[in-house]
């Protein structure tokens, strides 16, 4: 199965609303993207790519093992990876840096450039991206989870597999 390992995030309704004004921006100046559903937001983690059901045991094992607590972070605005997707940043890069590096030790992973963030939009045409402001706000990191990911015409759908909440 294609995988990821993900911080799933509370006030999905609040950076749904708060991700709009960038998706106005964005059809105001004619640059056809693509949002992410709301339900969809979380924090990437690891991205893992087509996994096997094995690993997929390992990484369950590995997830229910890590001891996460829940904990409040700041969203300080819009940024983007080039022209292709535009997301909400995050201020507490350490923070989400040391649980990617912990992840990433516990698999026997090598380190991997890291820029904790929730994407909002994937932009499908070229063009300058808009500079909207957005004040920042205090989101909730709720679990840590291994989801599946499906790709579609309609867009991604994703599932959680396994969380660290689960006994």
């Amino acid at each position: 199965m294609r995988a990821f390992i993900a911080i799933d995030v509370s006030d999905k309704y609040l950076l749904y609303e708060k991700a709009k004004s960038y998706w106005h921006a964005l059809d105001k100046n004619d640059i056809s993207h693509k949002p992410v559903k709301k339900d969809n937001f979380h924090v990437t983690l690891l991205f893992l790519g087509e996994i096997s059901h094995e690993y997929v045991n390992k990484v369950c094992e590995i997830i229910r093992e890590i001891d996460f607590k829940p904990f409040s972070f700041t969203v300080t605005g819009f940024n983007s990876f080039g022209k292709r997707v535009v997301f909400f940043d995050i201020k507490e890069q350490e923070l989400f840096k040391e649980k990617h590096l912990t992840i990433l030790s516990k698999l026997g992973l090598k380190y991997e450039k890291f820029h904790a963030h929730i994407t909002i939009s994937r932009i499908k045409t070229f063009k300058t991206l808009p500079h909207v402001k957005l004040e920042s706000i205090r989101i909730q990191a709720r679990d840590l989870c291994l989801y599946e990911s499906k790709l579609t015409s309609h867009g991604p759908i994703y599932r959680k597999f396994c969380c660290s909440c689960e006994l």
